[in-house]
């Protein structure tokens, strides 16, 4: 090759290699020490270069890593690198999913010289990553999270538990395979549980409401539910609406929802019929449902006839009413009952002296005074 002064820096060119020989590089001395790779700007003079030639030979570099179980390692990649007799190589550790390269393994061989015999092996030692998996209940019982080894395999736990829920499974199959930091999650469904229905009535004394009755019922837990109004039951109407009812919630998972309908007492007549009597009173008067009906404070009248009492029907015959009673879930008719009374014939003796008319006189009534009789010769 030949170069120009005043030229930029000259590249050298590589011979061709013989079979089973290495080039190695262009050395300015036979004992092939001083090594050249381009002709530099400023040189001048002929200049005389020894090829320097090796012997090629293979080695390999062995990538090692933790098993899961005894204490062999396993391999994990090996590499067949070309070099020469008596060069001194080195290895580099290099990136496995699951594995960190170990530098204080005392199994490590790093570097080394080529054997002509191809034998150099280096050795690089990597150790298993550790995992964990971690279980999200989603509000069940609490499951302790699981710290394995890469590649080793963890079986489903014991199902968590959560109340009105049935346990549906997690979101990944077991077993499984750890290979990274994991968050398993469950899933569940909702089952039946109780709530209440509470039915508030009316006090008599209208100062507020208080329990009647509670039913119990079922529905899936978490369900927003919405109960329509309840029907009127006796003596009693729904207050729909009302500012203390509660128709709609979530259904709670303890069985604890609690449902609120709130009932007006209803208002009925007591009708007393007087069969042609009187009295001063009104003849209808009302009663709220359940309320105590006394008897009235007046008994009425009817001229020639005796008050005989209170009297209703009952199974289709007029029995007598026992006062108090409380008041029923409908109008109550009363009859007042008669009893004619007897008349009485008064007659009057006038001893000799004009006859004077006898006069017929209801019980109870009066007589009235007649004329006076005349009698001749008596005053």
């Amino acid at each position: 090759a030949t170069y120009t002064l005043g030229e930029a820096s000259f590249d050298i060119g590589v011979p061709m290699e013989a079979a089973g020989d290495v080039f190695l590089g262009w050395y300015t001395d036979e004992e092939l020490t001083n090594k050249v790779e381009k002709i530099k700007i400023g040189s001048y003079g002929d200049i005389d270069l020894y090829a320097k030639w090796g012997v090629s030979v293979t080695y390999k570099v062995r990538h090692l890593g933790e098993p899961l179980e005894g204490t062999e390692y396993v391999l994990l990649k090996e590499e067949t690198l070309n070099s020469f007799e008596g060069q001194a190589v080195s290895a580099e550790a290099d990136e496995f999913a699951g594995f960190t390269f170990d530098p204080s393994h005392a199994g490590n061989i790093l570097e080394g010289v080529v054997a002509a015999d191809g034998s150099l092996i280096l050795k690089l030692h990597y150790s298993r990553n550790s995992y964990t998996v971690t279980f999200d209940t989603q509000g069940g019982t609490a499951i302790d999270p699981v710290t394995e080894k890469y590649g080793a395999q963890i079986q489903a736990p014991a199902a968590p538990e959560k109340l009105g829920y049935e346990f549906a499974g997690w979101d990944v199959e077991f077993p499984l395979t750890v290979t990274k930091d994991l968050t398993v999650t469950a899933s569940w469904n909702p089952v039946p549980v109780n709530y209440t229905v509470e039915y508030y009535v009316q006090k008599l004394d209208e100062t507020g409401f208080e329990l009647h009755h509670a039913e119990i019922a079922q529905a899936l837990t978490g369900t927003n539910l919405t109960l329509d109004a309840p029907a009127d039951f006796e003596g009693f109407s729904c207050l729909e609406g009302h500012e203390l009812e509660v128709s709609t919630q979530v259904i709670a998972a303890d069985g604890s929802s609690v449902f609120k309908f709130y009932f007006g007492r209803k208002t009925y007549s007591v009708i007393f019929e007087l069969n042609e009597g009187s009295w001063g009173l009104d003849n209808e008067f009302d009663y709220l449902y359940g309320a105590t009906v006394s008897a009235p404070a007046e008994t009425p009248t009817k001229a020639d006839f005796t008050f005989a009492g209170w009297y209703w029907e009952d199974d289709g015959e007029l029995k007598p009413v026992s006062f108090p009673f409380t008041m029923p879930a409908h109008d109550v008719e009363i009859f007042a009952q008669w009893t004619e009374k007897p008349a009485y014939t008064v007659t009057f003796d006038s001893q000799g002296g004009s006859p004077v008319s006898a006069q017929l006189i209801i019980e109870g009534g009066k007589v009235v005074k007649p004329a006076d009789p005349v009698k001749q010769g008596y005053v």
